[in-house]
């Protein structure tokens, strides 16, 4: 028997109602009105206890808009028995729906059960949690759902791993809205980054030509160049050393460590990724590059250099190159200006006659087609 003692909000007219009008829609009054009562954190342990036991009742009521009723009052509620939490979450969507989507009864293993159940709109409830583990995510991208992956990569409250976001790019890597959502991250692992830096990058270079009528060459050309900015930039954001040496090895054995990333390291003001570089380059330690460059100077650089097997015409270049970055970090450690980029440029253009003056990007372009040449002398040479 439901009593106003209980229930304060009910009048004495609504109590007598509900004891003689057993319609849905007195039940599924009478579910918001226990509903609003049992959340509140100030009453009796005796009249929870009669609360629980109505929603409980009403959680397995006939009547769909009951349930839903229920199921819309206590989705917030943290002390919310999981036997009830779990009742309705499994109910049809429209009652499970708003339970699934903010109960924080929900443990792990029931929203993986939840997900594997197979319903999109449960699912992607399940995704648009405020927060989501990694093991759940795991599920949701197993789901291979487009619409639910995407719901996925939008929420900032889910955690991602490794795993499942190269799972999204086999799965959905040509998806426009998805690699928009996926550069939207917050933060990517490396390998990720670099297989979406290479879907984008076929994707642009294949519209450039078909809409553009851009030479293949030249299209291949502006590509590798903003793929290399891209993950100049992502290496220069890492704070381990170890970090960046295991993306600089990755580049390497990709054949995608080339001459104007080492440049582009300089011309970023970016001596510890330079250095880097340039020990992968030379296959040697980084800390044995970083003495070569810093404490044995010109002499120790050129054999560096020499070592790295780079282009033999550009070593006066880099010289010129390193010497500014090396001056401007004495001067402002923490601070790299768009001049310092413009000296560099500068000198790049003065110390090669063969390259045309220009931008950071242009300039780089015009060392990046020298190279070709001899990078397939030396991979033939091998």
């Amino acid at each position: 028997m439901v009593t106003t003692a209980v229930l304060p909000r009910l009048t004495p007219y609504d109590s007598a109602r509900l004891e003689h009008d057993r319609s849905p829609e007195a039940r599924a009054e009478t579910a918001v009105r226990v509903a609003q009562v049992f959340a509140e954190a100030e009453i009796s342990a005796r009249a929870k206890e009669i609360a629980i036991d109505i929603i409980d009742r009403l959680a397995s009521d006939i009547e769909v808009q009951v349930r839903r009723a229920v199921s819309e009052q206590v989705k917030h509620c943290p002390f919310l028995p999981a036997a009830i939490a779990r009742t309705l979450a499994h109910d049809v969507e429209s009652v499970a729906v708003p339970m699934i989507r903010y109960s924080t009864v929900l443990d792990d293993a029931e929203l993986i059960a939840i997900i594997r159940d197979g319903s999109p709109a449960k699912q992607i409830a399940v995704a648009e949690r405020a927060r989501v583990s990694t093991v759940v995510s795991n599920a949701l991208v197993e789901t291979r759902r487009r619409e639910v992956v995407g719901t996925l990569l939008a929420n900032h409250g889910a955690d991602i791993a490794e795993p499942s976001y190269l799972s999204v790019i086999d799965d959905h890597g040509n998806d426009r809205t998805i690699q928009n959502l996926l550069v939207d991250r917050p933060s990517l692992p490396i390998s990720v980054t670099e297989q979406l830096i290479d879907r984008v990058a076929s994707a642009l270079r294949e519209r450039l030509i078909a809409r553009h009528g851009f030479p293949p060459v030249m299209v291949d050309a502006i590509v590798d160049q903003g793929r290399e900015r891209v993950l100049a930039e992502q290496a220069g954001a890492l704070t381990l050393p170890a970090e960046m040496d295991f993306l600089v090895q990755r580049l390497k054995a990709r054949g995608a460590l080339s001459t104007t990333f080492a440049l582009r390291a300089l011309a970023n003001g970016d001596l510890h990724l330079f250095e880097s570089t340039m020990a992968c380059h030379a296959g040697i330690p980084t800390e044995n590059a970083r003495q070569l460059i810093r404490d044995a100077g010109a002499v120790g650089f050129c054999r560096l250099y020499r070592q790295a097997g780079l282009l033999p015409e550009m070593l006066p270049a880099f010289r010129s190159a390193l010497e500014i970055a090396m001056e401007v970090r004495r001067v402002r450690p923490e601070e790299w200006r768009a001049q310092d980029t413009k000296r560099i440029v500068e000198t790049l253009v003065r110390q090669c006659p063969q390259i045309a003056p220009g931008d950071l990007e242009n300039v780089l372009a015009q060392v990046s087609r020298r190279s070709r040449p001899a990078a397939a002398e030396a991979t033939a040479g091998a």
